[in-house]
C-alpha cells in the first residue's frame, strides 16, 4: 500500500521512502497530507485527525478573538484618556 508521500521528488535519491529534506529535521506532514494517511485507515483514524484539525482552529481563532479584544479595549482607553 503506498502512502501520499512515497513519491519520487528530484534530489531525493539516497532517502529510504524517497522525500526530499528540507532542513536537519524531518519536516512534519501538512494537514492535507495527514487527513489523506488518516482517510486511507478508515473512520476510526480519520475521526481523530479531524478533531485535531478542529481543536487547531478554535484554539487559534481564540486566541485572534482574545487579541483583538484586548487591543480594541486598549484603543477605547486612549479616546477616553484624550477627553
Amino acid at each position: 500500500m503506498g502512502w501520499p508521500n512515497d513519491y519520487k521528488e528530484e534530489g531525493s535519491e539516497g532517502k529510504p521512502n524517497g522525500r526530499k529534506s528540507t532542513s536537519p529535521q524531518e519536516k512534519e506532514p501538512s494537514v492535507f497530507e495527514d487527513l489523506a494517511v488518516a482517510a486511507r485507515g478508515g473512520f476510526e483514524t480519520l475521526r481523530p485527525a479531524l478533531q485535531r484539525v478542529y481543536v487547531t482552529r478554535a484554539s487559534a481563532y481564540r486566541d485572534a478573538l482574545k487579541r483583538f479584544i484586548e487591543g480594541y479595549e486598549e484603543g477605547v482607553q486612549q479616546v477616553r484618556k484624550k477627553k
